[in-house]
């Protein structure tokens, strides 16, 4: 890092992994600041890049705090395809394949590789959890509330190429739409 006017972004999902390598990075004598060393969570970095009304949204990704707006997405699917024990699982797929992927139709979802997820689903089982995403959209929709990956998307459409290097710590963290987004940020 020691040309001049080298943008270096450094990245991950937790704030607690960017306090500990700002912590590292110190004792290296490694600075952080604008040309230099940015060091944020790819949750700030996709904030730069949102409009305000999307800011205003409130989040319900920490926590707990979408469970109870899922479950009332899941209660609206008839199939009883799923129990509500299933719903972190039923969450995450929502989220890293049907949004973070952009599919639009339940027959792209149908036809989307989600090779690596761990668990095997048939179309009946797919078409369910379509129909959930589709109720959790609207749910979320109608109660002013959104969910990160929604940033990392919009941020997506919008970010440009700023960084000479990114670097992703904890990659398996990320959804593909962040890692997307960082893969723009780069020149």
């Amino acid at each position: 890092l020691s040309q001049d006017g080298l943008n270096v972004l450094f990245t991950t999902y937790t704030h607690s992994l960017i306090n500990a390598t700002k912590s590292l990075l110190k004792e290296l004598r490694f600075k952080e600041g604008k040309n230099t060393l940015d060091i944020i969570n790819i949750n700030r970095i996709s904030g730069r890049y949102i409009t305000t009304e999307t800011k205003r949204l409130d989040k319900v990704n920490f926590g707990s705090r979408w469970k109870p707006f899922f479950k009332d997405a899941m209660a609206a699917d008839n199939s009883n395809t799923f129990t509500t024990r299933e719903a972190d699982f039923l969450y995450e797929e929502i989220e890293r394949c049907i949004i973070s992927e952009d599919l639009k139709s339940v027959e792209e979802y149908l036809d989307y590789d989600r090779s690596g997820r761990g668990r095997r689903l048939g179309a009946k089982q797919k078409s369910a959890i379509w129909k959930i995403y589709e109720a959790f959209e609207e749910i979320l929709s109608s109660n002013n509330k959104t969910l990160l990956v929604y940033w990392a998307k919009e941020a997506l459409k919008n970010a440009k190429p700023y960084y000479d290097y990114v670097f992703i710590d904890e990659a398996q963290d990320l959804t593909p739409v962040q890692i997307r987004l960082c893969s723009k940020l780069v020149k």
